[in-house]
This record gives C-alpha cells, sequence and structure tokens, in this order.
C-alpha cells in the first residue's frame, strides 16, 4: 500500500505507480512493454505487437455490442528523462521517485512521465471496469518522444478500431484536432585538436534555466543554454580556442543548462574575466526576469583536454551564434498559433567531431521544409552537408464528423460550457497514425500536465479524475447510441 491509493482514481494512480517504478526511456520500453504484456495476459486479454515494437492490446466487445465499430485509446509508453544536475538517477534501471505534492502528483528533481504514463494508466484502469461496451483497443507505441517512430513504423493491421482517442494532450478543456509536422537536422563535421598549445582553461557553466516543451513553450520567452553559450563564444572566437562543448539533451526540449570550456593565453586573465563580467551582466538584465533561476559561473580549471585549432573553434562559434531558433511565423488563420519554429536543441563535442541537432516544426509542410533548408543552407557555408530524414506528417483537423461531434458534447457535459478545441504546435502521434490508417476518425485530450520535458513537471490530480469519467462517459454514450 502506498499513498497513492488514498487518492482518485484509485486504480488509475495505482496503476500509475507501478509503471512508473519501471524505466522507460525512448528506445528502450522492452521492459515497460513486458509488463504491458503480462498484464494483459493476467487478465485474459488479447495483444498483439507489430514489428517495430508498438503493442495493442484488446478487450472483446460485450455480446450485445459486437455490431459496433471499435475504439482506439493510444498513448506512448517512453517518457522524456531529464533531471537536475544535482540528482543522481539512471534512467535505464531506477525507479521514478514521485510524489504528491497537494494538488499534484510529480517527481524528485526528475521528469515525473506523466507524460505519457497517464495515458497507460487511465487507459489499463478502463480494461478492468466491469462495463458492457464495443471493442476497445489499447495502442502503446514506442519512441515516440525522439521523433514518434512508433507511429511512423506502425504495421496499421494490428488495429482495427477507426475512433481514435489520443490521451496525449496536457491541458484540461480542451479537445485537440490537429498538430503540427516535424523534422530533425543535424549538423555533424569533423574538429582538429592543437596538441602544442599549452594555454589556461576556463568554463562557462550555464544553468536554472526553465526550458520545456521544444513545441508547445517554444513561444513562452525561455532562454537556450545553447544560444548563451554561441553569443558568449562568438566575440572572443578569434583569441581563445573551444576545448570542450556540451549543451541539450533532447531534441524535443528546449536546452536547460550547458557548458564550454574554452583555452587561452596566460596573459589574457584579467581580458577574460572582465569579458565574463560584462557578459554576465548584459544576460541577466535581459534575462532575469524571465529566468530567475538562472545561473552563470565562470572558473579556471584543469583537464586534460587538448584545445581545438583556430578553424575549429571559429566554425563552432559562428554556427552557434548564427543557429535558428524559436517562433518562425505564427499562423495567418489561428490566432496566436505557432505555425513554423526551429528548436537549436543539442550540442555534442567529442575528440575528434562536433554535433549539433535541430527540430523544426510546422503546420504547413512547405513551410517546415523551408525553415529546414535554412539549417542546410548554414551548415553548408561552413562545409558540411545537414543530414535530414523525411519530416513526419501533421495531422489536418477535421470537425465533420459523428466522432468529434459526441466527444464535444460529452467534453461540454463535464466542463459546464464549450471546451477549447485547438490545433498544437507539437508532434502528436495522430499525425502518423492518420497516414497510415487515413480512415481513422481522431481527437485528443488529457489532463492538466505542467513542465513536460522538464524536472518541474507535475499533473493535476483532479484533472485526472475528470478526465477519466471523461473517456468513462464517451465509450459508453459511444456504445449505447451507435
Amino acid at each position: 500500500m502506498n499513498e497513492f491509493s488514498n487518492i482518485e482514481p484509485k486504480r488509475v494512480w495505482e496503476i500509475f505507480y507501478e509503471l512508473s517504478q519501471i524505466p522507460r526511456p525512448s528506445g528502450k520500453e522492452g521492459k515497460i512493454r513486458e509488463w504491458a504484456i503480462n498484464w494483459a495476459e493476467e487478465r485474459e486479454l488479447s495483444w498483439e505487437k507489430d514489428d517495430y515494437g508498438n503493442l495493442v492490446i484488446t478487450k472483446k466487445a460485450a455480446k450485445s455490442y459486437e455490431h459496433l465499430p471499435g475504439i482506439v485509446m493510444q498513448g506512448h509508453f517512453d517518457m522524456v528523462c531529464e533531471k537536475e544536475p544535482e540528482v543522481e538517477i539512471n534512467f535505464d534501471n531506477d525507479p521514478i521517485d514521485l510524489f504528491i505534492d497537494g494538488e499534484y502528483v510529480t517527481a524528485k528533481g526528475t521528469t515525473l512521465g506523466a507524460d505519457n504514463g497517464i495515458a497507460i494508466a487511465m487507459a489499463f484502469a478502463f480494461l478492468e471496469e466491469n462495463i458492457e461496451t464495443c471493442q476497445i483497443e489499447v495502442l502503446l507505441t514506442v519512441e515516440e518522444e525522439t521523433g514518434l517512430f512508433g507511429a511512423t513504423n506502425l504495421n496499421p493491421g494490428i488495429v482495427k478500431g477507426r475512433n481514435l482517442l489520443n490521451l496525449d494532450s496536457e491541458e484540461w478543456g480542451t479537445i485537440t484536432i490537429g498538430c503540427a509536422g516535424g523534422g530533425d537536422s543535424v549538423v555533424e563535421f569533423p574538429v582538429t585538436r592543437s596538441t602544442d598549445i599549452n594555454w589556461s582553461k576556463y568554463k562557462l557553466t550555464i544553468g536554472g534555466l526553465h526550458g520545456g516543451h521544444s513545441g508547445i513553450d517554444i513561444d513562452k520567452n525561455l532562454a537556450n543554454a545553447l544560444k548563451l553559450i554561441g553569443r558568449f563564444l562568438y566575440p572572443i572566437s578569434s583569441e581563445g580556442r573551444i576545448v570542450d562543448l556540451n549543451a541539450g539533451n533532447l531534441r524535443n526540449a528546449i536546452s536547460r543548462d550547458g557548458e564550454v570550456t574554452i583555452a587561452l593565453a596566460s596573459e589574457k586573465k584579467s581580458w577574460i574575466m572582465d569579458y565574463f563580467d560584462i557578459f554576465k551582466k548584459e544576460i541577466m538584465n535581459e534575462w532575469e526576469k524571465a529566468e530567475p533561476n538562472i545561473t552563470l559561473e565562470f572558473n579556471e580549471v584543469e583537464t586534460q583536454l587538448s584545445p581545438l585549432d583556430k578553424e575549429s573553434t571559429l566554425k563552432i562559434a559562428r554556427f552557434m551564434v548564427s543557429a535558428p531558433h524559436g517562433v518562425i511565423r505564427y499562423s495567418p488563420i489561428i490566432t496566436s498559433l505557432v505555425e513554423t519554429s526551429t528548436n537549436f536543441a543539442i550540442s555534442k563535442l567529442s575528440e575528434k567531431e562536433m554535433k549539433f541537432v535541430f527540430s523544426t516544426r510546422s503546420s504547413v509542410m512547405s513551410a517546415l521544409e523551408a525553415a529546414r533548408n535554412e539549417i542546410s543552407s548554414l551548415a553548408e557555408l561552413i562545409g558540411v552537408q545537414a543530414k535530414q530524414e523525411a519530416a513526419y506528417p501533421g495531422w489536418e483537423p477535421n470537425i465533420d464528423n459523428n466522432w468529434f461531434k459526441l466527444v464535444e458534447r460529452k467534453y461540454t457535459e463535464a466542463l459546464g460550457s464549450n471546451p477549447k478545441v485547438e490545433v498544437i504546435h507539437a508532434g502528436l502521434e495522430t499525425g502518423a497514425i492518420g497516414g497510415k490508417i487515413p480512415e481513422m476518425m481522431m481527437v485528443a485530450f488529457g489532463p492538466e500536465i505542467s513542465g513536460a520535458h522538464s524536472p518541474s513537471e507535475n499533473v493535476e490530480i483532479e484533472s485526472v479524475a475528470r478526465i477519466y469519467s471523461l473517456v468513462n462517459n464517451i465509450v459508453i454514450a459511444f456504445s449505447s447510441e451507435n
């Protein structure tokens, strides 16, 4: 017995706690999938797995409802694995240390995994309900957080229903009916180190930034550690040499922290310290209100790494200061909707190679490719080719169907007013699923989740109860009215 047995819906929270003890980073969903299969078999529910690792668990229709088309409840197995710097955790092996914090459930210094573990918990709890309904399938995909790869590679033959509830939205009172498409860009190039330079070395460390979802939060005036590092490096790149560089962890998260080590001639110590003081004052003046927890530290350090040569240093500094990040265009049709954006997500310097990763999104596919061309062009200016796989599709809104009308009606009853109906600037698996199964009718909603993709992630307890009740009411109404 744990504290999660004392909040409602009791069974949802018990299941959520149980699955939170099972590691499920993107690309390593084997343990959680095995747990789900065992869970299904213990309840004599059928299941089917496709070659990519996506799983469908099926509860067959009650006898009086066998003539009805089925409903698909959909979510994803994997979670974003982010932590505060001081937290020690191995996301491949360790459970999430979650707890109740007043009206919310959150985790101690790490992402919670309510995105999208709460969908699994609600769907599995519903499968245990003693309610006669149409056939229910629970579709759980893999590698959603790293690029919607599970949904993109879904074998549509394992899904029989054609009315889908995606439970991967994060705002109570909202129905999502469309989303952006997206595609990554990876820029890699070789670097050369200078073993004959014996200069003093200094490390800039940036931390405490808010971070957040690279789509939903891209318009929230949040600082990006990569762009701040690029700004720091560019004015001094002709004087110093980069030694090490590491910022950003995930393509779909705005970078919260990062560090860069530089080498300078010993007589430049006073000069670089003065430069950092000026840089820090500028950044704090510009960002302190939007990023109240921002920290910037600059210290002389010891390291055995050799500095890069001047050409490699200049190439990195110029690329970073020029790299696109943020909103590119707002929608001319839907007020306040971001149409196109790019997240400058990851920088990793190894012994012999520099790597940058970008995530670009747009609800207009031509605009998406135009934005990715900006990154390609920038890469070509430094003599390399950006690697860009085919973008995943967006989800075109469709409200002229009975499935949406039913969901909207039941949501209005639960809310007491009309829900907000929106298209979001984020990639949802519905886009990829719709591409695989064009006749699928889809809506997306979920409980109130804040800070997704960051260690501040939490989920509102009451909103989970409301969404779970809404799911029940939709399924019952669909089964009885058709």
